[in-house]
């Protein structure tokens, strides 16, 4: 929904921004009609600051021990999230893509969530948020690299991290979401994952195409891009 019986195990995006994350999450809520869907947000950094590191905190002395206070905090985002949010369907998802996100802080809140970091090829990932977000270059090239870097970290939540790469959505969709079918414990359905959403200018009308007419040369790509990117599996 999120409800008190499956909040604890949302769906998170994770990894920088155009990388089909919106196509993802229309999937799984229209394709799959399993999935309430929560774009990104601040909310729970933002809860979660408000109710622990606020001056007043001092105050929770009062409340209990350091272990309840801790608990209630917890649990107050999640409900939270459940008022918020709710709806009737399954399960839901959220997307915590670009950077800052505390690994440990996710998986305090949503212990048995499921975290799918989306890949993309920098040739066309920056000049993508360059288009679509009108990023100057080089806060492309460091979103690359700090969301990347950020979503490696949740790789530790053994069994509950895959890597999806979004060129796999155009020239092996049905295999691709077999994949993330069985990841995800639900059954895949054919023939739902076809939608063209958010499209960026030069590719409407054409999702189902590699991309090559704006990719920028490997060599032009910062020594930290190329280094993120290969150990992502990408190189020239």
């Amino acid at each position: 929904m999120p409800n008190k019986d499956n909040v604890t195990r949302p769906v998170i995006l994770i990894g920088a921004g155009r990388t089909s994350s919106s196509y993802v999450q229309d999937r799984l809520h229209h394709g799959l009609g399993l999935y309430q869907t929560i774009i990104e947000n601040d909310l729970y950094r933002d809860a979660h600051k408000a109710l622990a590191e606020a001056g007043w905190c001092f105050r929770y002395k009062y409340v209990g021990d350091e272990a309840e206070v801790r608990r209630r905090i917890m649990q107050s985002i999640r409900d939270m999230f459940s008022t918020l949010f709710a709806s009737d369907m399954t399960g839901w998802s959220m997307k915590c893509i670009w950077a800052d996100h505390d690994p440990d802080l996710l998986n305090e809140l949503f212990p048995d969530a499921k975290f799918i970091h989306l890949l993309r090829d920098p040739r066309t990932n920056i000049p993508s948020m360059m288009e679509r977000l009108d990023f100057k270059e080089d806060w492309a090239c460091s979103a690359y690299v700090e969301s990347n870097q950020n979503a490696l970290q949740f790789e530790k939540f053994s069994g509950r991290y895959i890597r999806i790469r979004q060129e796999d959505f155009v020239d092996s969709r049905s295999a691709t979401w077999k994949t993330i079918c069985t990841f995800l414990g639900v059954e895949f359905v054919d023939g739902v994952w076809e939608r063209e959403l958010n499209a960026s200018k030069s590719t409407q009308g054409k999702v189902g195409e590699m991309r090559s007419h704006d990719r920028l040369t490997w060599q032009r790509l910062p020594d930290a891009v190329r280094a993120v990117a290969e150990g992502l599996g990408y190189s020239e």
